[in-house]
């Protein structure tokens, strides 16, 4: 039998991940630059910092080096954006 700690935590993961990647894919582009306030990340740049935290921690618990680039702080489009956070979703599998 699996173990339900382990179940319950890919469930929410499962959760975050498919919602995360539903919200960034219907923003549109031109809203991928949009920032509440100016002392606060834009939206876009808010994906890459999850994209760089799930590199980081699973990177981690992978015992393995972290492949993230520390892409929050880099300008990228909305589909570099897109397909960063996917991409560290997929590595943490």
């Amino acid at each position: 039998a699996q173990d339900p700690v382990m179940t319950a935590l890919r469930s929410l993961y499962d959760g975050h991940r498919r919602n995360i990647l539903e919200a960034a894919a219907k923003v549109p582009e031109k809203d991928f630059g949009f920032r509440p306030t100016p002392d606060v990340m834009t939206f876009g740049q808010q994906l890459a910092h999850i994209a760089d935290v799930n590199h980081s921690i699973c990177a981690s618990l992978k015992g393995e080096k972290n492949p993230g680039g520390g892409l929050a702080h880099k300008h990228l489009d909305h589909m570099s954006f897109l397909a960063a956070v996917e991409q560290s979703f997929d590595y943490c599998k």
